[in-house]
């Protein structure tokens, strides 16, 4: 079993890499931060902040062949480097458990990309257009690209704004756009598509202009608020008290939380302004008092 001393600057990455680096060399433990005051254990991999020139002087440790000294860069280097030859190799050497393999992998009908979660509720979805107008009536009827256009945005905007189950179906609004899109689709690709989009825009143009404009206001307002968020409002819901310090204070929010002017703070709301009832105190209060004490 080796032992290896591996050195390098504070904070390049050694102790990130210190059970990668012990597998690769076969260590039986690691000994993290070690310097030239301690011992060197038999058979562990030692990550260190010393100098080299410390470490190989004669008042270091001079020149012992039972111990391996690596710069840490040039230890990383190794190690990726062997592991991708070995990976190389049995790349190299291993062949299909069936010879259909090698061809099939590469064949067009990729099925093992598709979550079918997804594609159970769609069958579904379909299937109350199926019972309204017949299956696969789109084939034959064709479809307008305006009306299965609104339908999808209208699933997605209903679920934006919160209503995250369709009414009629009680099916996710999302699974119902994505329905309305593979009938969009489905008739794009068998040619049934009522093409009654209105002449092309010169989305180029417009693009490059609200970039422009969305760059500018970033410019202006670069430290910009954060958004009021349902989940923020979830957490509101979901206080009922702020503890500074078990069996000092206990700060008491829930139920004196105004409902104007909201402070929020990064994935939903911090705090909000309080109401409070006679004798209690504010969080600001109570850290002072702690503070003063």
């Amino acid at each position: 079993m080796k032992t290896v001393i591996v050195y390098g600057p504070q904070a390049c990455g050694k102790t990130r890499n210190a059970e990668a680096l012990r597998n690769y060399f076969g260590c039986a433990n690691i000994v993290d931060d070690w310097s030239l005051t301690q011992y060197v254990v038999r058979g562990s991999l030692h990550l260190t902040n010393e100098d080299y020139s410390d470490l190989s002087s004669p008042h270091g440790l001079g020149y012992n062949p039972n111990v391996s000294l690596m710069a840490f860069d040039a230890a990383i280097a190794e190690m990726e480097a062997v592991l991708h030859a070995k990976a190389s190799s049995v790349a190299s050497t291993s062949k299909p458990t069936n010879p259909k393999d090698a061809v099939g992998i590469r064949k067009w009908r990729q099925f093992a990309t598709i979550p079918f979660t997804v594609i159970c509720e769609i069958g579904v979805a379909m299937m109350e257009g199926a019972l309204k107008y017949g299956r696969h009536n789109y084939r034959v009827a064709g479809v307008r690209a305006s009306v299965y256009k609104d339908a999808a945005i209208g699933h997605i905007m209903c679920w934006w704004e919160g209503e995250d189950l369709d009414p009629d179906t009680k099916l996710s609004h999302i699974t119902k756009a994505i329905a309305s899109l593979v009938v969009l689709r489905d008739a794009m690709i068998q040619r049934k598509l009522n093409d009654d989009r209105p002449p092309k825009g010169n989305l180029d143009e417009v693009r490059a202009n609200l970039q422009r404009v969305v760059d500018e206001m970033f410019d202006k307002y670069p430290e910009p608020k954060d958004a009021f968020t349902e989940i923020g409002e979830q957490r509101l819901k979901d206080m009922t008290s702020v503890k500074i310090d078990p069996g000092i204070i206990n700060v008491t929010v829930a139920n004196h939380v105004a409902v104007d002017a909201p402070i929020f703070g990064p994935g939903g709301i911090v705090r909000r302004p309080q109401f409070l009832s006679p004798g209690e105190r504010t969080i600001d209060e109570a850290i002072a008092e702690i503070s003063k004490s």
